[in-house]
């Protein structure tokens, strides 16, 4: 904040023993409504995922997962930050059957926008 002050948005294990996060990768990126996107390394299963972080009004913030390594497409989050964008989509690069791609998501839906082999 522009007076100094900081909010703790997340933690991980080191910090908090009860976090969900075992690691972030240095990288991220925060929208002007303080929501945040960053790749983040899981606890459980060691697993890479992209997630969001939004206000909640009360204080806190709540985690919502873009995209995890296993989970539809995805087979590796390379480390490259993620984009936010106002309305909370978050741009990410990541690695599907056909290689090197680029997603977008919002917590509900993901969509490839382009990668390997795509004509442009």
């Amino acid at each position: 904040n522009a007076d100094g002050s900081s909010t703790l948005v997340v933690a991980d294990k080191a910090t908090d023993t009860t976090s969900p996060f075992a690691s972030f990768d240095n990288g991220l990126d925060i929208n002007a409504a303080d929501s945040i996107a960053v790749v983040v390394k899981l606890a459980d299963g060691n697993m890479r995922a992209i997630q969001r972080f939004d206000a909640d009004g009360a204080g806190g913030f709540t985690a919502t997962e873009i995209a995890r390594i296993g989970i539809g497409p995805i087979t590796e989050l390379p480390s490259f930050s993620p984009a936010i964008n106002a309305s909370g989509l978050v741009a990410f690069r990541a690695k599907d059957a056909n290689g090197d791609a680029i997603y977008v998501g919002d917590g509900i839906s993901l969509k490839r926008i382009a990668g390997n082999g795509d004509v442009v």
